[in-house]
């Protein structure tokens, strides 16, 4: 990886969904994710590049191990507290734009959850605040990739 090319930030979305993640499509794909976005976290933060990350706050056991391992792998990261289910996204969508300016940050990759839901949504508030927006699909999840998972399971269990 060239570290002239790498953005100025990597985001994390919702990182507290990896919890639901675990339980609609398993602990593998939940520790999967997990690995390459703490590995990309470490990265970015080794190249002295900011590592935002947006959670939800939610209690649980697969929760409070990916903050550990975030805080681990980026111990600089800047925290940003965020349940769309409680909170909206009104006054989000206007003050992580503001977040964004006062760090200086002109190019960010993104990934997390769900790349058909959260992860799109900040893309777009992202790229509309002027910064250079790139979702990393490898670095996300959709529900559409899970629910391929649940049919193919379905169809085994048929034959």
């Amino acid at each position: 990886r060239n570290p002239g090319s790498y953005p100025d930030a990597f985001i994390i979305v919702h990182l507290s969904s990896l919890g639901s993640l675990a339980w609609q499509g398993g602990g593998e794909v939940s520790d999967d994710l997990l690995s390459s976005l703490s590995s990309e976290a470490h990265h970015a933060s080794e190249l002295d590049r900011k590592v935002i990350v947006i959670d939800q706050g939610w209690p649980g056991r697969v929760e409070n191990r990916a903050r550990r391992e975030i805080k681990e792998a980026a111990p600089g990261a800047i925290w940003v507290h965020h349940d769309e289910d409680e909170d909206g996204w009104d006054d989000f969508e206007s003050s992580f734009p503001r977040l964004l300016r006062e760090a200086g940050i002109r190019s960010a990759k993104i990934g997390g959850l769900w790349l058909d839901g959260c992860v799109d949504h900040v893309s777009k508030i992202v790229s509309a605040a002027g910064v250079e927006a790139m979702v990393d699909g490898e670095l996300s999840v959709s529900y559409c990739d899970l629910e391929t998972v649940d049919e193919e399971e379905d169809d085994e269990d048929e034959a």
